[in-house]
């Protein structure tokens, strides 16, 4: 009866074995299923940079446009302002005319040079975007390639070298 027990307990062991390798198989096909799901989405993603990035440029180039259009017609109005100025006040000699514009012209390319930094700032925040999420992308796709691979494997191995 120990033999008959002992025989029993093998093929049941084995039995169990055979069970367990057939549900990793299965989770492991699974897993490759998922990371070839993965690997789709990040290269749609990756895809879909390009048109992320003209949105935001063309937001950035809108922002500086009417900026600048803001600025140009401030300047003709500080023009006209200062005319006024030097006329109601008598300051008709060429150095207090001179000195007035100059004040004026200082202050409005002070301005010019800032909307230009911001539009520098901008750009290179955009490509800063772009350098991260394409790296943290491609990261991505490299490491669900590197899961799906060892699922792969894991699903096609056998059990004992037999099935």
């Amino acid at each position: 009866m120990s033999l008959w027990l002992a025989g029993a307990s093998l093929a049941l062991g084995v039995g169990q074995s055979i069970t367990g390798h057939s549900a990793a198989k299965r989770q492991a096909e699974a897993q490759s299923d998922l990371s070839e799901q993965q690997i789709k989405e990040a290269k749609e993603a990756l895809d879909a940079l390009g048109p992320v990035k003209e949105a935001k440029e063309k937001l950035a180039f809108t922002e500086f446009q009417e900026k600048a259009k803001s600025l140009g017609a401030g300047k003709g109005e500080a023009e006209r302002t200062v005319a006024k100025k030097l006329e109601s006040t008598g300051l008709k000699t060429t150095t207090g005319t001179t000195e007035a514009k100059r004040k004026v012209w200082q202050q409005f390319e002070q301005q010019e040079t800032g909307i230009y930094g911001q539009l520098g700032k901008s750009m290179g925040e955009i490509e800063d975007f772009m350098a991260s999420e394409s790296g943290r992308l491609t990261s991505q796709i490299k490491s669900a390639q590197l899961q799906k691979a060892a699922s792969d494997k894991a699903a096609g191995a056998k059990f004992l070298g037999l099935f």
